[in-house]
């Protein structure tokens, strides 16, 4: 999810919440930060941080974040790359 735009996004989220059961979850990292950008190979990247992904969340009645935390890793230039990582429940 995170190469997409902010309405790619909303619908991204919505099709993943559709097509789980209830009580199921699912697993998104981004980027984290606040930017939009294209990389070097041309990969468009939606960075994200709690705050903002709750602001977008708010919009479906039927989530909640069970878990989020922050890493560091990654490959190649990615590799000092700063991640939100977010696992998310329908209730």
């Amino acid at each position: 999810m995170l190469h997409l735009s902010d309405d790619g996004l909303e619908i991204g989220i919505r099709n993943v919440i559709l097509a789980l059961k209830k009580e199921g979850v699912f697993f998104v990292s981004f980027k984290h930060g606040t930017s939009q950008r294209i990389d070097s190979n041309g990969r468009f990247f939606n960075d994200m941080t709690l705050s903002r992904l709750n602001e977008l969340l708010n919009a479906f009645d039927d989530v909640c974040i069970l878990d989020n935390w922050k890493s560091i890793g990654g490959s190649g230039l990615a590799k000092d790359s700063h991640w939100l990582n977010v696992i998310i429940k329908k209730n």
